[in-house]
């Protein structure tokens, strides 16, 4: 593991962000010259010390999870010199490109990520144009190029279900770190798909996430400029900037459908949630549900004064049998503060 170190050369933020970058190269090189330098450099001028990771490729042994360890060492070595580079390892973003992307986008899923080696979540994932489904995007391709790169990764016993743990879609939750998220449509390398769908998916979840797919701008296009692309570096701290201020106010979680997460219902479901605040003594005032199926919306309760938050039963249009169904929670306090929050939940065969 080896960490570049880019020191700020902008106004400081006050909160003594950092920002860690992975490079792309297919896992069989690290192309940090092309992709993370020039970002990091445009993220220094804006304040903030960056670190480039050189993590361990494909080599004789089976690669996986050996990335996932270095970027685990690196933010350690990091949280063990705080005081060294002025950075407080509370507030961190982790950014990555292609298969780079994919490697910042493993560090927040809790069985390879942050959670398995006991650390906060970074504050947001900058992923530019990654590998998101493994399986998916590499099992189709010809013969002797899915054997080289799944074996480099797996060993030559990889299989659909070894590679599933490092499928972002398939593994991320509700508690997935918020994300800015960016491919051109023109992508020849990694199919445009994996963070269209991956889009989706967050905002099932209700994970905070902006997506830009600009028509144009290839694959390994770094920085951007002279693209469609050009600007997001500071559209992603932008982002970040908004997130910071939706934390210091309040934020709902635990949002649980018959006290379960994501369940499979096959009754009249009904809805909890739990709210937290930066401020003392926050009361919940009012709150108002929205459930719908796809487009369609099914149920809305308007703005109901209660502090009920809990066994909030659905009184909507009837349910369609193995449907997926979302439901949006709003929540203003005592202090005039709103917050909202999404979850999903299926019906069975009924």
């Amino acid at each position: 593991m080896k960490l570049i170190y880019f020191p700020p050369r902008g106004e400081r933020n006050r909160q003594k962000r950092f920002v860690i970058l992975a490079a792309g190269g297919g896992y069989g090189a690290v192309c940090s010259l092309g992709e993370a330098f020039p970002v990091a450099a445009r993220l220094s001028e804006m304040g903030m010390p960056v670190f480039c990771l050189n993590y361990r490729v494909a080599g004789k042994e089976p690669l996986f999870p050996k990335p996932m360890e270095d970027l685990s060492a690196a933010y350690r070595f990091l949280k063990d010199h705080e005081d060294q580079f002025d950075i407080d390892a509370r507030h961190y973003a982790v950014g990555g490109f292609s298969a780079g992307g994919h490697l910042a986008a493993c560090w927040g899923l809790k069985g390879l990520g942050y959670a398995k080696y006991g650390y906060p979540a970074a504050e947001i994932l900058m992923l530019d144009y990654p590998l998101i489904s493994v399986w998916r995007t590499i099992h189709p391709l010809p013969a002797q190029l899915q054997q080289i790169m799944l074996a480099g990764y797996f060993g030559t016993g990889y299989s659909e279900e070894i590679c599933r743990p490092y499928n972002i879609d398939e593994m991320a939750d509700q508690d997935y770190p918020p994300v800015f998220m960016i491919q051109a449509e023109d992508d020849n390398v990694v199919p445009i798909w994996n963070t269209g769908e991956f889009a989706d998916r967050l905002e099932e979840l209700g994970v905070s996430s902006r997506y830009e797919h600009p028509k144009t701008g290839g694959h390994g296009f770094g920085l951007g400029t002279e693209t469609e692309a050009e600007g997001w570096t500071d559209r992603a701290v932008a982002f970040w900037d908004e997130l910071m201020k939706e934390k210091n106010g309040m934020k709902l979680y635990d949002l649980k459908t018959l006290h379960m997460e994501q369940p499979v219902i096959d009754k009249t479901p009904c809805f909890s949630w739990k709210i937290c605040s930066s401020r003392p003594n926050v009361i919940q005032e009012k709150y108002r549900i929205i459930v719908k199926r796809g487009e369609d919306f099914l149920w809305d309760t308007g703005e109901v004064f209660s502090r009920e938050q809990s066994f909030i039963e659905y009184k909507g249009s009837p349910l369609s049998s193995e449907t997926r169904y979302q439901w949006t929670v709003t929540v203003w306090d005592s202090h005039g503060q709103s917050a909202s929050a999404k979850a999903v939940f299926e019906t069975a065969f009924f």
